[in-house]
């Protein structure tokens, strides 16, 4: 039971995006930014809600986010022993990840009271996820769709602020 329980939680049908979701794309002063996912009426607020963020800047991991993970199957899969993870699957095709957090760090948002995942990324994921049609995040507590519209658009903004920061290694 406990593994059917999991299951259903880690794969569960993501929830539609809803047709005001878009995607935004924050630059920073110093270099880098951040692109999100989030409801249109959020995109101007100094504060914005995103349910999926990338971050990248100079000297400093590079940081992917989902929000709006439940707790209560969050708090099941770690009493459990369960592994905790997330993935971004790409055309509705569970073999497609272009993004995934196995073993992401687990957080909770004060601000918004509310639990979240991150984990480092890479540019191959930017271009990955930048070329897909439709995208979606799944996995503990979590699942729903990411905006359709845009994606391209946004990540080729994305993608050139992160290449233009000074490579640290």
């Amino acid at each position: 039971m406990r593994r059917l329980f999991l299951a259903v939680s880690m794969i569960g049908a993501a929830s539609a995006a809803h047709a005001t979701d878009v995607w935004e794309v924050y630059p920073f002063a110093e270099g880098g930014g951040t692109i999100a996912a989030l409801e249109a009426g959020e995109a101007g607020s100094p504060e914005p809600h995103w349910m999926f963020a990338m971050t990248c800047r100079p000297r400093a991991d590079w940081d992917m986010a989902v929000a709006g993970v439940d707790a209560a199957a969050l708090g099941a899969a770690i009493a459990g022993g369960e592994e905790v993870q997330f993935l971004v699957v790409a055309e509705g095709d569970e073999n497609n990840t272009p993004a995934y957090g196995y073993y992401p760090r687990i957080a909770f948002d004060q601000m918004f009271a509310e639990w979240g995942y991150s984990a480092p990324f890479g540019m191959q994921q930017v271009d990955d996820l930048a070329a897909a049609k439709s995208l979606e995040v799944r996995g503990t507590g979590v699942g729903f769709a990411l905006p359709a519209s845009g994606t391209a658009a946004a990540f080729a903004e994305f993608r050139a602020l992160c290449a233009a920061l000074p490579d640290d290694g």
